[in-house]
């Protein structure tokens, strides 16, 4: 059985919390770079049948490409996810972004009533 979190169909209403939900995509774009890091998935796991993943490559694709679809539709970013340290730094990035824009930095002395 799959289990996906589709962003577009989780009610994220944060109006009445103390939170900030910042919804994104990570997806491989390319059929060749995916079955590449599927192939590592298996080596780098004695706990999975070998070939799981690859033998499903065509579903993974499809359900990727919809995902996707559905993340372009809603605004929702979409991060190339092949090297990990680019891929942690652009969500961080982002992240960093939409909690600026929530709580923007306070500077001294702007709009507080103290001159200096």
């Amino acid at each position: 059985m799959l289990y996906c979190l589709v962003p577009t169909e989780l009610n994220l209403d944060i109006r009445n919390r103390n939170a900030i939900v910042v919804p994104l995509t990570l997806a491989t774009m390319k059929k060749m770079l995916l079955r590449k890091q599927l192939k590592r998935r298996d080596r780098e796991s004695s706990s999975r049948p070998k070939s799981r993943y690859l033998d499903k490559l065509d579903d993974i694709w499809e359900l990727q490409s919809w995902l996707l679809s559905e993340a372009d539709r809603a605004g929702i970013p979409i991060i190339q996810n092949w090297y990990i340290e680019d891929t942690v730094n652009a969500a961080l990035e982002h992240v960093t972004k939409v909690i600026m824009k929530h709580y923007p930095p306070h500077v001294p002395g702007e709009d507080d009533g103290v001159w200096h």
